[in-house]
C-alpha cells in the first residue's frame, strides 16, 4: 500500500491548512510507519492539481514547489522508499473534464513530470500519450476501478509501468450511495475478506498457475458515478442457489 497525507485539519475549534501543519505531520508520519512492510511509497497528496490554491502554497507551479519540500522532509526521516502524489482528472495546467482540449490535448500534469513516481487515478488509456510528453516518468495506477475488472490492468504497458491498486476492492464503512447500505461494496472480497467470484478473475492475472472459478452471473450491475468514474459491482455469484 502507500501512504497518503492529505485534508485540513480542526483543532480547539480553528481550522488551520495543512500548509501550517505538514512537517510535523509529515515528520511524525513517516517514523510512525516506516517499519511496516505493506507501505510502498510515500503519498503527500491525492487528486489536488486540478485548482492551483491546493497546492498549498502561491508558487505559480501546481504543487511542484509544495512536493519538492515534503520530498525533502520525508527523505529525512526515510530515504529508502519513492514519494508520490495521486493525480485526477486534470492534465497540465489544470485543465479538467468540461475544457475542450482535455480529450485533444493529453499533457500530463505538470507535479506527474516531478514526483519520483508518476500516480494517476483511473484514466490509464490516457497513460501512453502521457509517456510522449515525459517518457521516462515511471507510472503506477493508484487507483483503478473495480467495475473495470481485469481492463486497467491489460490496459497499461506492463513493461513501463509499475503496478496499480483497485479502489475498493475491500469493502468497507463509509461513502454509502444509499439506504440501506452502510458502506461501499462495489468491491472484490466484502468486509469480512471472503471473495467474491471476480477476485478469482484479478487473481488469474497476478499468478502463473492456470485457474478456472464458475461465476453466475445475476441481474444488471449496480452502479454509481463518482467523480466522473462509474464504479460498479458486477452481479456475480458463486453458486445457482443464490440466484432469484
Amino acid at each position: 500500500m502507500s501512504c497518503t497525507i492529505n485534508g485540513v485539519i480542526n483543532l480547539t475549534g480553528v481550522e488551520e491548512s495543512l500548509s501550517d501543519l505538514w512537517f510535523e505531520h509529515i515528520k511524525e508520519w513517516v517514523k510512525r510507519d516506516r517499519n511496516h512492510p505493506s507501505v510502498i511509497l510515500w503519498s503527500f497528496g491525492n487528486e489536488l492539481q486540478m485548482r492551483e490554491d491546493i497546492a498549498g502554497y502561491d508558487t505559480g507551479d501546481w504543487g511542484v514547489t509544495t512536493y519538492q519540500m515534503m520530498k525533502v522532509v520525508a527523505h529525512r526521516y526515510d530515504s529508502t522508499r519513492k514519494t508520490t502524489v495521486a493525480m485526477f482528472p486534470a492534465r497540465a495546467g489544470g485543465v479538467g473534464k468540461s475544457d475542450p482540449g482535455f480529450n485533444t490535448n493529453i499533457v500530463p500534469p505538470e507535479l506527474a513530470t516531478v514526483t519520483d513516481i508518476a500516480s494517476f487515478n483511473y484514466r490509464w488509456m490516457n497513460y501512453a500519450d502521457y509517456l510522449k510528453h515525459a517518457p521516462n516518468m515511471n507510472i503506477y495506477q493508484s487507483e483503478a476501478t473495480t467495475n473495470e475488472l481485469a481492463a486497467p490492468y491489460f490496459g497499461m504497458d506492463r513493461q513501463r509501468m509499475i503496478g496499480l491498486a483497485y479502489w475498493g476492492a475491500i469493502a468497507y464503512w463509509g461513502e454509502s450511495n444509499g439506504w440501506p447500505k452502510k458502506g461501499w461494496n462495489y468491491s472484490f472480497f466484502d468486509h469480512t475478506l471472503a471473495p467474491n467470484p471476480q477476485a478469482y478473475l484479478i487473481k488469474s492475472i497476478f499468478v502463473q498457475k492456470p485457474m478456472v472459478h464458475i461465476g453466475v452471473v445475476g441481474d444488471l450491475s449496480d452502479t454509481l458515478s463518482c467523480n466522473d468514474i462509474v464504479v460498479g459491482k458486477k452481479n456475480i455469484t458463486s453458486h445457482w442457489n443464490s440466484m432469484k
